[in-house]
């Protein structure tokens, strides 16, 4: 309707794309970018306008709070708000007038923010992009299809080459300041038109998803420096300093590797990324990337700002995606009350989004647990079709009950339990997280590369086990401590295994930043 444009910028007439994955179907953010002479920049990141529709006190307000969040399956998606919202309303459709929120930002030729502003608008998405066509036209390539991409898309194909240039000037700012760069990929899943997995791959990354995740960080950041500083509470997204205990354990288990986080008396976001790059060409580099993302701690929402370690950012939040996420609804109903000047009316409202900050901490895990419990099924399914057939791999994980092994072939972790090595009793190392064999001194670390079958694929209790079949090349030269045995011991050597720990505890997860091709939040 005409009157749901009244108090809105018109920039219908801007260039504003959206750039998602293939199968997406709410598009909630849109970007434009214009460049002026003295090489300054002009970012406006629009988000759609979900408070428009979605009110407190309504029954629409009250299932998305339940539910506070979506929650993404490989097969199917459980949206926070009903479809014709989330993939109609308000979602940022190509031709489409659409209502949104948005943060513009200028920046000057360094690279660096000089000010920003927030206001209602309604723009038209000037083309649905997805990543891949837009990293293809953006390549080297000169395939005919993608010289037709270029073609079909020639208007916007400069505005999307100045956005590569600006991703990586904010990139290696982001990373210069001492922001992490934990980017472990996704598991992704092939299904048959029946249901069933039948291929599974590492996700990859390119510039269009890295332009995408630059660009939203500089909105949330921007937004939520503008409500602090009017002294207006909004769920900050938080992410803690680490323990210094759990660096230290880090540090033990790494030093075999000739390898440490160095640190002073509190452990910066900086020590953690410098790190990271003396990882760089490692072999075991993302084995031991997650293992520094497991010391981590879990980033959650609060109206407390603790800032965001991972990030390095001293003010964060989550303004991007409200369409999925509601604590992005709770900051546009701030905003909007900062639009309106009833500045005292948003102060009062701090108690009330502490409490929704709980509730969104809480809806947040469990979705991202009932996701990867499906992925953890699906992965078994596939592998019941690749019972008993040799495959090479990584231990990756070790506890007193087994160890975890990662596959070459295929993005699968599954369990050698320790009394499939035989009789010999084995003993789990705490410090260095190994198994020793009792007499034989055979030892499994992480890093080791072993041969492996797959034994038993369980859908009901979403579980892989493996049998070893060799030992392979050994993970450190000899000297540094390992005793390299080709085989499993031989049953008859030594005593009976250890009694299996109750409770197998947490199999190790790559963290997901990205769901069905959706920008994944810190």
């Amino acid at each position: 309707m005409d009157s749901d444009y009244q108090n809105r910028e018109d920039l219908r007439r801007f260039p504003f794309v959206t750039i998602d994955g293939e199968t997406a179907k709410d598009f909630d953010d849109a970007v434009c970018l214009e460049t002026f002479p003295d090489g300054g920049r002009r970012l406006l990141v629009a988000i759609a306008d979900v408070s428009h529709y979605v009110r407190p006190g309504t029954a629409l307000n009250e299932e998305a709070v339940l539910r506070g969040t979506s929650v993404y399956f490989p097969d199917r998606a459980v949206p926070m708000l009903p479809e014709r919202l989330s993939s109609e309303l308000c979602s940022l459709m190509p031709e489409r007038d659409r209502l949104v929120l948005v943060a513009d930002m200028v920046y000057g030729s360094d690279g660096r923010r000089r000010k920003s502003k927030f206001y209602r608008a309604v723009i038209k998405s000037h083309a649905r992009l997805t990543y891949a066509k837009v990293a293809a036209m953006l390549s080297d390539a000169q395939a005919d299809s993608i010289q037709a991409l270029r073609g079909q898309y020639a208007a916007l194909l400069p505005m999307l080459e100045q956005m590569r240039a600006f991703m990586r000037s904010l990139y290696l700012s982001r990373v210069a300041a001492g922001s992490l760069d934990l980017d472990l990929p996704e598991t992704l899943l092939d299904l048959s038109q029946e249901g069933r997995t039948v291929g599974l791959r590492l996700s990859e990354r390119n510039d269009a998803h890295r332009m995408v995740e630059e660009f939203m960080l500089e909105a949330n950041q921007a937004v939520a420096i503008y409500l602090e500083d009017l002294k207006i509470p909004l769920p900050y997204r938080i992410h803690e300093q680490p323990d210094l205990a759990k660096i230290e354990t880090l540090n033990t288990f790494l030093e075999p590797f000739g390898l440490a986080v160095a640190h002073g008396a509190q452990v910066r976001p900086v020590d953690i990324q410098r790190f990271l790059e003396k990882l760089e060409g490692h072999r075991l580099s993302r084995v031991i990337a997650r293992l520094v993302l497991r010391s981590l701690k879990q980033a959650r929402y609060s109206t407390l700002n603790v800032g965001h370690f991972g990030l390095a950012f001293v003010c964060y939040c989550h303004f991007t995606s409200p369409i999925r996420r509601y604590p992005d609804l709770l900051v546009h109903r701030q905003l909007g009350l900062a639009f309106d000047g009833r500045h005292e009316e948003a102060r009062r409202l701090g108690e009330a989004i502490e409490a929704l900050c709980l509730q969104n901490s809480a809806s947040e895990r469990s979705a991202l647990q009932a996701e990867r419990s499906m992925i953890d099924l699906r992965k078994a399914e596939f592998m019941l079709g690749h019972l008993l057939e040799p495959e090479e791999g990584t231990i990756v994980a070790v506890t007193a009950f087994g160890f975890f092994v990662e596959l070459d072939a295929y993005p699968v972790e599954g369990l050698v339990r320790v009394e499939s090595l035989g009789e010999e009793r084995f003993f789990y190392g705490d410090e260095d997280q190994s198994l020793t064999g009792q007499r034989s001194g055979l030892r499994f670390g992480i890093g080791d590369r072993v041969q492996v079958e797959c034994t038993d694929a369980s859908l009901s209790r979403r579980q892989i086990n493996f049998g070893l079949l060799k030992r392979l090349a050994p993970a450190l030269p000899p000297g540094q401590g390992r005793r390299h045995v080709k085989g499993p011991p031989r049953p008859g050597m030594g005593r009976k295994p250890q009694e299996k720990r109750q409770g197998a505890g947490p199999k190790p997860h790559e963290r997901r930043k990205n769901t069905k091709g959706k920008k994944r939040g810190r």
